[in-house]
């Protein structure tokens, strides 16, 4: 079995280094450190021009439809950098988790995310706190288990202390509904354990970058 990466992949990856050395620099960062969000909508407009945002997203959700295995070297790019924008958490783990729901409001939100109008932030239970609330359009949350979508102007975010000036971490409090609610327990537990693997794949990948 060849585990090496093809051609195609590989010359994909060093177009998004050579993009990220040129629009992600090291006085770039220290100038959005400054800034309210810490993010640079010029900057997204220019990925989602690449088609980045839409990589993981199902062809029929507007996506590209590519794999895991296509998107690592990406990450790995983005931790290189230190990419400051979401686009692992929001277009790769947000996003797959998205993508196994059947639900419909799910998939709307797919396809925004696809062309990059929209981005995701997701709080798992692991963790008490959700990265990128503040510059998140939608946030998917866990209650018991369940799987929660809810629109970031429906929730109250708390700030909290991050060592990372460019890493925004909240609180965020929000009431759980049945409106919310788009899947059970049974269907959202395994959901959660995926997206935990997934987002320990990009981490892994993004630190060695």
């Amino acid at each position: 079995m060849d585990f090496t990466f093809s051609e195609d992949q590989l010359l994909f990856a060093e177009t998004v280094r050579d993009f990220l050395a040129k629009e992600c620099t090291p006085d770039q960062l220290r100038d959005q450190a400054e800034t309210e969000t810490g993010r640079s909508d010029t900057r997204w407009a220019q990925l989602t021009e690449m088609g980045l945002p839409g990589m993981l997203v199902p062809e029929g959700q507007g996506g590209l439809g590519f794999s895991e295995v296509d998107f690592v070297l990406l990450a790995e790019a983005c931790g290189r950098a230190a990419l400051p924008e979401p686009l692992v958490d929001s277009s790769a783990i947000a996003a797959q988790l998205l993508a196994r729901l059947k639900d419909e409001r799910a998939q709307s939100w797919l396809s925004r995310l696809a062309d990059g109008s929209a981005r995701a932030a997701i709080g798992h239970p692991r963790n008490p706190f959700v990265a990128d609330a503040h510059f998140a359009d939608l946030l998917i949350l866990e209650r018991a288990g369940e799987v929660h979508l809810v629109a970031s102007d429906e929730t109250t975010l708390v700030r909290q202390p991050s060592i990372d000036p460019l890493r925004h971490l909240f609180k965020v409090e929000w009431p759980p509904t049945a409106e919310t609610k788009v899947a059970d327990a049974e269907t959202g537990e395994p959901l959660w354990d995926a997206a935990l693997n997934r987002g320990a794949l990009f981490a892994a990948a993004q630190c060695a970058g």
